[in-house]
């Protein structure tokens, strides 16, 4: 896979769990 490609995919992953913290603290 390409740099961009896994740059994008791990700025992914880190969005993902910033949301679920959010998500968690609405709660």
């Amino acid at each position: 896979p390409s740099q961009l490609a896994l740059d994008n995919y791990r700025a992914e992953e880190c969005w993902n769990e910033s949301e679920k913290l959010i998500n968690e603290k609405i709660k």
